[in-house]
């Protein structure tokens, strides 16, 4: 009886849900089109709109931070990113664009907890471990940084750039640890 008398409520705002999603869809498309282009204001008008209909699309706070970034707006790009994390914890991009972003704004400490968090439900992500070795060789903290640096030389299919600054990280630990042959023997 109960769910008989809520078919007309639910006739009455699903329509309005249909829409709203369908716009907020509708809206994300045109902003990563715009995006594409290099068009960032009206990207990031058509994303503020998709948030209108939506506030809790993550996506659209995702490319916010990114839009942000590009116009090196760093607290601003933190800002969203983290509004993002609120609707999807889980989104690796998020989380090192995040750290990436705390790093550039020299806010090693949250970097290093930012970077952490996505290592631990991702921890082969090369690209995050590397940047963790480099916070922790500015740090003098030559351990962690040999650590880390090693994780990013793992065996797998590396992108361009990535093996040498690892590389070359693991050179400067064992430099700095006064183990100099360790450090030629890397260079062979």
């Amino acid at each position: 009886v109960l769910s008989l008398a809520l078919i007309p409520f639910l006739l009455l705002f699903a329509p309005r849900f249909l829409i709203q999603n369908a716009l907020t869809k509708y809206h994300l498309h045109v902003g990563e089109s715009l995006l594409e282009q290099h068009s960032l204001q009206k990207a990031k008008e058509a994303f503020e709109e998709a948030l209108r209909w939506n506030p809790h699309e993550w996506r659209a706070y995702f490319f916010l931070g990114d839009i942000s970034a590009r116009h090196k707006n760093g607290e601003e790009a933190i800002s969203y990113l983290k509004k993002s994390l609120r609707f999807n914890p889980y989104h690796v991009m998020t989380l090192f664009n995040l750290a990436l972003y705390y790093e550039r704004s020299g806010k090693d400490e949250d970097a290093v907890q930012t970077y952490g968090r996505l290592l631990s439900f991702a921890p082969d992500f090369r690209m995050a471990n590397n940047r963790l070795g480099h916070i922790h060789l500015k740090h003098r903290r030559f351990d962690d940084a040999k650590r880390y640096f090693w994780k990013a030389l793992q065996p797998v299919a590396y992108q361009e750039g990535e093996l040498p600054t690892a590389l070359f990280g693991l050179f400067l630990c064992e430099s700095k640890l006064h183990q100099p042959e360790k450090a030629l023997a890397l260079l062979r």
